[in-house]
């Protein structure tokens, strides 16, 4: 029997807290690799962060030589603190945590002197540059529109996902040497490297360069989410077993999500014939969802006839919970019906829900909530804002970042380019970035070189030599009134912060985005712990790279399927449960059952209700695309044969 989630032993050693048996066991387990088969709510995040606190407290394994990867920021956060708070009494040392694209940035980082393929010092491209200068200047410079240029990395970002050959790529994809061309020069111009291709390049320096360092002598890898890996990931994990690491993988095939990156659940399934020796362990109790949810669920993802099935079964204790299926008439009669039920919810004594998650599969321009928002707002209900930038990621944050990292070296391409592109006072536009780029590539300058040579000598650019000149030297000399490097030799952390203060009052003269910029920093250092401003700076780029995640406040969040992962609410609602949603018309069959996980997962976020609902008609924007007529929906497949009666709201003749 499964003990309750939270109870602790006062006899259990202390990694053992809240676990039960089967949770101990592969908690503690040591001397091979192993995969643990886990499915939703089933305490998986918790018995890997038992599994690190074991190698730590039973095994004696240093600290530093543990890896975790976490498939997004706000779950590798999570097990970060965790794990800091459960060992901060007994070591100042902590295992590594990290998303992938983390780790691979801090090891391109440290061995920037070892990988000759990107430039260095390594720099890359968030989502500011890649989206305003990457794309923007490849647009003009190979003259298409900002979707061939999307599509064309797009094509770079597939190969590398999914570890393909340059014969491969060709075979694949038919690269295109002109934009390969425009692109290479444009980024050894600038110095940065793209985000997609940062595991590749870690994988590839693991293969071939004996140079190659990692970070720490890694003995073990603890790999959350081990279904949502692609190719590239893989062979990263493969290589670090190669070089000594013990790999623990945890995931659930049915909540294989990610086929758009080349992830498959293949690679969860295959663990044991990939990794000698391995051994399986699983997770049979759900502490999550109640006994209705649970049922509904497996009854939808055993459609799914190559899953490999976990046995998952609901804790004794849960609640019976309940599953609706509703048909209204329209798009707008079923907005309605939303908004009224949830009402009711909050309305009714014992029955208020602190988070209600309501999950399309898709919602290009707000075609699908826009209905449910008003409706919702018209019975005084507020959706909770999810899309809100924090506020190093605005402008006015990218530029505090940029100016920072010229204080610590201003030989940095990426943020010179920023803080002349964002400082709306000084005249630079694309014109003249676009005179400044075309010197450097004729020159075989980077872009920080060839500012400096227009600053010596402003007629190498005509009209427009002079203002880039005088903006280079007021840059610089700000930066020098902003970074006092003699402070540090008396007290670093005081001297950071004295920097960042100045930078700050550089960047900004309204006291309210001055207070949210410092409360941000000062809760990433915190966080990561860092003592310098160059540590700072290396955190808050792994923070900007890889999957964000999402982090929910108590409300009502309307979000898409796919960003529900991980995330858990008492009552979900799935509106749109029709076939030209899920799974879409004329999908093949790898396509379905993607779409059949997608749908199961969402299920799964629900402690306690689901409520899904379908229209008779949809006009409007939610019409046929192809022909502007009403769509006369059906029930998507997946629910058709589950038994689930359903409640007709449509209008009686």
């Amino acid at each position: 029997m499964p003990q309750e989630e939270n109870s602790v032993s006062e006899t259990m050693p202390d990694w053992y807290s809240g676990l039960d048996d089967q949770q101990k066991k592969a908690a503690e387990h040591s001397g091979s690799h192993a995969v643990l088969f886990a499915g939703p709510g089933t305490g998986k995040t918790r018995t890997l962060k038992g599994k690190a606190l074991a190698l730590v407290k039973k095994h004696g394994i240093d600290p530093q030589n543990i890896l975790a990867l976490s498939f997004t920021r706000v779950a590798a956060q999570q097990l970060r603190k965790d794990l800091q708070e459960a060992l901060k009494e007994e070591t100042s040392e902590f295992p590594f945590v990290a998303t992938m694209h983390g780790f691979a940035l801090r090891q391109l980082i440290k061995n920037s002197d070892n990988v000759e393929s990107i430039p260095t010092p390594v720099r890359v491209a968030d989502d500011y540059f890649e989206r305003q200068v990457v794309i923007e200047d490849l647009k003009n410079l190979v003259e298409a529109d900002v979707a061939t240029v999307k599509a064309e990395l797009n094509h770079l970002s597939s190969a590398w996902e999914q570890n393909l050959s340059g014969a491969e790529y060709d075979t694949h994809l038919k690269r295109n040497p002109a934009f390969i061309s425009h692109w290479i020069r444009h980024r050894e111009v600038f110095g940065y490297t793209l985000r997609a291709e940062m595991v590749y390049q870690v994988k590839v320096a693991l293969e071939q360069s004996p140079q190659f360092q990692l970070e720490s002598d890694f003995q073990h890898l603890i790999v959350d989410e081990f279904q949502d890996l692609n190719p590239c990931d893989l062979a990263v994990v493969k290589q670090l077993a190669y070089h000594g690491c013990e790999v623990t993988g945890a995931g659930d095939d049915d909540q294989s999500i990610y086929g758009f990156r080349h992830a498959t659940p293949q690679a969860i399934r295959d663990f044991l014939n990939d990794y000698d020796g391995a051994k399986e362990f699983n997770l049979q109790w759900c502490f999550r969802c109640s006994k209705a949810v649970l049922d509904l669920a497996h009854h939808v993802i055993r459609l799914d006839t190559d899953r490999k099935d976990k046995g998952t079964l609901p804790d004794p204790s849960c609640k019976d919970g309940s599953v609706q299926l509703h048909l209204y008439a329209d798009q707008f009669a079923e907005a309605a019906g939303i908004s009224s039920m949830i009402k009711t919810m909050y309305t009714s004594e014992g029955i208020f829900p602190e988070i209600v998650l309501i999950l399309l599969r898709s919602d290009h321009n707000e075609k699908y909530s826009k209905p449910i928002r008003e409706a919702l707002a018209k019975v005084g209900l507020v959706v909770a804002d999810d899309t809100k930038q924090k506020p190093l990621e605005t402008e006015t944050g990218i530029l505090l970042r940029a100016i920072l990292s010229l204080c610590l070296g201003q030989a940095d391409s990426v943020s010179w380019r920023i803080v002349l592109q964002l400082q709306r006072t000084n005249r630079i536009g694309e014109t003249v970035l676009r005179s400044i780029y075309d010197l450097c590539v004729a020159q075989k300058w980077k872009f920080f070189e060839g500012l400096s040579e227009i600053e010596k000598n402003p007629g190498l650019i005509d009209k427009f030599g002079p203002r880039i000149a005088t903006n280079v030297t007021s840059i610089r000399e700000k930066l020098s009134e902003i970074y006092d490097h003699t402070l540090e030799s008396e007290d670093k952390a005081a001297a950071m912060d004295e920097t960042i203060k100045r930078a700050v009052d550089y960047v900004t003269g309204d006291t309210a985005v001055k207070e949210s910029l410092l409360k941000e920093l000062n809760e990433e250092i915190e966080r990561s712990k860092c003592s310098s401003l160059s540590g700072l700076l290396s955190a808050i780029a792994a923070q900007s790279i890889g999957e964000g995640g999402v982090g929910l406040e108590p409300g009502i969040h309307i979000l898409t399927m796919h960003k529900a992962k991980g995330l858990s609410a008492d009552v979900v609602f799935i509106p749109v449960a029709e076939d030209h949603q899920i799974p879409g018309l004329e999908v093949g069959r790898q396509e379905e059952l993607e779409a059949l996980r997608l749908f199961f997962v969402s299920i799964t976020r629900a402690k306690d209700s689901v409520i899904f609902s379908y229209a008779a008609h949809r006009t409007k924007q939610q019409g046929d695309y192809a022909t502007g007529r009403p769509r006369i929906p059906t029930l998507t497949r997946f629910l058709r044969h589950t038994g689930l009666a359903m409640t007709d709201h449509r209008p009686r003749a």
